[in-house]
Order: structure tokens, then sequence, then C-alpha cells
């Protein structure tokens, strides 16, 4: 629960923290990033450093991230050369840039390495996200509950196992 209000913030600070400065506007990149840590053997199976990586949670329509094809589930590793090791210290990173500004992200996607050049803009009036809201995690333990996305790529379901 800790980390959905963490990811929901730093979203919200990422998408609308430009309003509140009109003058030397905010960018934004238009992602919304998750705050888990990546699991241990992730991390060593793509040989990062302990705690280093941030998991992108989804990705808002037209805003830079998209144009320049992050996806979700991709992995920020890098952010203006500095090794990516929190959700806090990408959203400080672009707060303090403005529209226009470009910065530079090394990413993994799909299991390859790419650096990517994002160049920031304002955020949108009415954000769209690319794709469905995952599912909340659940503290306790249920087994049998499985969720896929819908056939119109609109919601998750739940599939009953049976």
């Amino acid at each position: 629960m800790k980390t959905s209000i963490l990811t929901f913030g730093c979203l919200i600070l990422c998408v609308l923290g430009s309003a509140s400065n009109a003058e030397g506007e905010r960018g934004y990149m238009g992602v919304e990033l998750d705050g888990a840590p990546l699991p241990d053997l992730l991390t060593k199976h793509l040989g990062l450093e302990a705690g280093q990586g941030v998991r992108i949670r989804n990705i808002i329509i037209d805003s830079p991230a998209d144009r320049a094809g992050l996806e979700r589930d991709d992995l920020v590793t890098t952010l203006q050369g500095k090794k990516v090791t929190s959700v806090e210290q990408i959203v400080e990173t672009v707060r303090g840039a403005t529209v226009g500004d470009e910065v530079s992200l090394e990413i993994i996607h799909l299991g390859q390495r790419k650096s990517v050049p994002l160049k920031l803009q304002a955020a949108a009036q009415d954000p769209k996200s690319k794709y469905p809201p995952e599912p909340e995690a659940v503290t306790t333990w249920r087994p049998g509950k499985i969720f896929r996305i819908g056939p119109n790529g609109d919601k998750w379901t739940e599939v009953p196992v049976d």
C-alpha cells in the first residue's frame, strides 16, 4: 500500500508539477514509476548493482517517454550519467529541469540496454495512460488468483482457476 501511495504521488508530481510554475515551466517525462525495489535475482542477472534500477509501470500517451519508445516494464538504470536507485532521484532530477531540456536515460528494454535522449515537455492537461492500470498487489496470500488484460486491452480481469 505504501508503495502504491508513493508511486501515485510521484506520478502526480511528474505530471502536474509544471502547473505550479508558470515561468520557467517544469518539464515532465510522462512515466509512472514503480517504487518497489527490483528483485535481487533480477539485478544480479542483469549485471546491475544492488538497489539499482526503477521499473516503468505505465506511459502517458503522446508524452516524451511515449515518443522515445519507452514501454511498460522497461528499467531505468541511469539518468544524466548517474545510477538510478530510487523513484525520488528521478523525480528530483526532472523537477529541476524545465520544458525543452534534454535528459539522457539508460534503460533496459526486453533485455537490451539502450541510451535514450528525452526532451522534456509541459505536462498534458488531460493525461491518458497507454496501458490499463495494474491490479493492486494483495497483502494476503490468496492462491488461485490470476489476472490478464481483457480482449480490448482496456482493463485487467481476474481469471478464475477451477
